[in-house]
């Protein structure tokens, strides 16, 4: 395994950065885990679900955390399979609580949570996992597919992560094929490295947006093709392109926010507008769900799509 580089660092900053990306930190179980839900929770279909019944599930997920990982800690376990068993059974508790108050919720969904958790438990300081960290699994996520295809050559599944369901044939599969891949790294301490790597390229790929607009017009064009498609997929290809608009309201005219006035304005929409509108359509269905399907049916999301690809082939933004 690669030798770990250790560096030191004043503790005061230390401790800044932890707050700025954690929070203050008086219960680091509470702040990972919360942490680790914020980069799954779009993915949630809540319906109508009153905020204080989403917050009690995240808490029941948090206080199950708190219950089994200083455990497993205390306890260790003696090879991968016993640390494979032990995750199977949180992520289906944690699917369980979320389908028993009628939430469409997956393995995929679950893996990313307590991955995430307990990743953030090790780089927060607050676990080592001596003996624990060489079976630690890897989140997975539309950056580690990426990952994983450029640099170990594991083609892209064609389910979003967030929607897998079947934990041993999709979920495992996808961690038994990194694990043959990965050499001269424990699989956690390969996603750190090319993680890292991964997401500095596609931050100065947005800055710069050395992205030509041919290749995502091929973006745009596979989606159109495909029709109708889970909303995930329209966010990992706005993901993919750059031009997902999570301030996509700084575009809008009406307040509240009247998605069907908006969409009025799409005929002399320019190309940041459109992906503002579609990025509109998919956080209403983030609300309402079901709703960016209806939409789509009604012929509001093809002619945003088309928009998009006509501005972009004319070369205009």
């Amino acid at each position: 395994m690669e030798r770990i580089e250790y560096v030191s660092v004043d503790k005061d900053v230390l401790d800044f950065f932890k707050v700025i990306y954690f929070g203050a930190i008086t219960d680091p179980m509470a702040a990972a885990s919360d942490r680790a839900y914020r980069d799954l929770n779009r993915t949630i279909r809540f319906k109508n679900m009153p905020q204080e019944r989403r917050d009690f599930l995240r808490q029941s997920v948090t206080a199950l955390f708190k219950k089994e990982i200083p455990t497993l800690v205390e306890i260790g376990v003696d090879n991968q399979n016993s640390y494979d068993s032990w995750h199977h059974r949180i992520c289906g508790q944690i699917r369980t609580y979320y389908r028993d108050a009628g939430i469409e919720f997956y393995y995929g969904q679950a893996q990313k949570w307590l991955n995430m958790t307990m990743k953030y438990l090790y780089v927060s300081g607050e676990y080592t996992f001596d003996g624990l960290f060489q079976y630690l699994h890897v989140p997975i996520d539309n950056y580690v597919f990426s990952i994983a295809k450029k640099e170990l050559g594991i083609p892209q599944p064609t389910t979003a992560w967030s929607r897998w369901d079947d934990y041993n044939r999709q979920y495992m599969a996808y961690q038994s094929a990194l694990r043959s891949r990965i050499r001269g790294y424990y699989p956690l301490r390969w996603e750190f490295k090319f993680w890292m790597k991964e997401a500095r390229q596609l931050e100065q790929s947005n800055a710069t947006a050395t992205m030509e607009n041919r290749e995502k017009l091929w973006v745009l064009q596979d989606l159109q093709k495909k029709g109708l498609v889970h909303v995930d997929q329209y966010y990992e290809a706005l993901e993919r392109i750059g031009d997902l608009k999570n301030h996509y309201y700084d575009y809008m005219t009406t307040e509240p926010i009247h998605c069907d006035k908006e969409l009025e304005r799409l005929p002399e929409a320019d190309y940041d507008l459109c992906c503002a509108l579609l990025t509109m359509l998919l956080r209403e269905d983030h609300f309402s769900n079901g709703s960016f399907g209806e939409r789509y049916r009604a012929g509001q999301v093809q002619p945003i799509l088309q928009r998009m690809i006509d501005l972009l082939s004319a070369g205009r933004r």
